[in-house]
């Protein structure tokens, strides 16, 4: 009894995966662009991010592209020193997604602007994404940290049960 509502209570703690969320998504020139970032939602500090290309007409994946993207932080200063440049890599087995690792050291509005050149082929997509601040790190670790604490609660509230109803 009591380790079912151990394992529900721990099953109910938020999950903390390896999902990319989706930044921007849509039409390129003759390519569908999707951006997804890691952590999500984005967060000072590294991020992964990763584009997703793919032929407008049929939608099939673009394995030989070109991928750039420019990060700017919006209303900050206009200086090249200001704007990230990064050329992504293409991920192997498909090469259909391209990735790169950006340090973003500032919370609040940035742009990117996602480069895709394959040929003579040429698009652009641009966003405006949101960085939050970094969470502190008792802040990030609470939910793992109350666990036991939970767990400990539950079994002394069984046991005081199980005395007031006579079993031990």
């Amino acid at each position: 009894m009591a380790a079912s509502a151990i394992a529900c209570a721990l099953a109910a703690l938020p999950a903390r995966g390896d999902v990319p969320g989706v930044v921007a998504s849509g039409p390129a020139g003759p390519f569908t662009v999707t951006v997804l970032a890691d952590p999500a939602p984005l967060r000072v500090g590294p991020i992964e991010l990763r584009v997703v290309v793919q032929a407008v007409d049929d939608a099939k994946p673009i394995p030989d592209a070109r991928v750039a993207v420019r990060l700017e932080r919006v209303g900050g200063p206009r200086s090249a020193d200001a704007a990230i440049e990064l050329e992504a890599e293409p991920e192997p087995p498909s090469g259909a997604a391209y990735s790169m690792r950006a340090p973003l050291v500032q919370a609040g509005t940035w742009r990117a602007t996602v480069s895709v050149e394959r040929g003579r082929d040429r698009g652009t997509l641009a966003t405006e994404i949101r960085v939050d601040d970094a969470p502190r790190t008792v802040a990030a670790l609470w939910p793992y940290l109350a666990a036991p604490f939970a767990a400990l609660a539950l079994y002394a509230l069984q046991q005081a049960l199980a005395r007031r109803l006579g079993r031990t």
